[in-house]
């Protein structure tokens, strides 16, 4: 029984390790267009452009980007 119940974390333990794959890393760079920005409590940024490049903001802009 004891036998049983090691082979069963065993198994338990290695599915676990399998599912933890490593996430791929951001490398993509995007603009949300025409969004409400609060940048801290009471401003307020209406129709800005947000820049986030390589998962970090890379720009608040009021008026339209340009890339």
């Amino acid at each position: 029984m004891q036998k049983h119940f090691i082979l069963f974390l065993l198994t338990l333990l290695t599915f676990g390790l399998k599912a933890q794959d490593d996430p791929s890393p951001v490398t993509k760079t995007f603009a949300l267009k025409n969004v409400t920005i609060v940048q801290a409590p009471g401003k307020v940024m209406e129709q800005g452009t947000l820049i986030i490049k390589n998962g970090l903001i890379q720009a608040v802009e009021k008026h339209p980007y340009s890339f």
